[in-house]
């Protein structure tokens, strides 16, 4: 028997009805098996957003989901993420939730344009 990879189709609509919620939930619990993270570390924090995911992308009522993710450069791990609705949430707002979670007090966290909206 031969392996095949999933078709197009298959893929978006796996994509379209994933709970995002869900995977962020079981992601971030997974990501804390690989222990404390040094202060020294640098993280990143960017937000991505995902293909596929836009609904009413030719009016004023655009939608899409991100995934914004803080990554330890060390290490080269994603330490955690967190979806967002781009409709509902700002990225700002978001990265701040995320390093509340993650507990990044302390940390070194490049700044980008973004911070400065915030």
């Amino acid at each position: 028997m031969h392996a095949r990879v999933p078709s197009y189709s298959v893929i978006r609509r796996v994509m379209v009805n994933l709970d995002y919620e869900e995977l962020q939930l079981v992601f971030n619990k997974w990501s804390q098996h690989y222990g404390v993270i040094p202060s020294s570390e640098w993280i990143s924090i960017d937000g991505k957003s995902l293909k596929n995911t836009v609904s009413n992308y030719d009016n004023a009522k655009q939608n899409l989901i991100s995934c914004v993710s803080a990554f330890a450069h060390q290490r080269r791990l994603v330490l955690g993420v967190k979806m967002m609705s781009n409709k509902q949430e700002s990225e700002i707002y978001v990265v701040r939730e995320l390093i509340d979670l993650l507990d990044l007090t302390g940390f070194e966290v490049p700044v980008e344009q973004w911070s400065l909206y915030g």
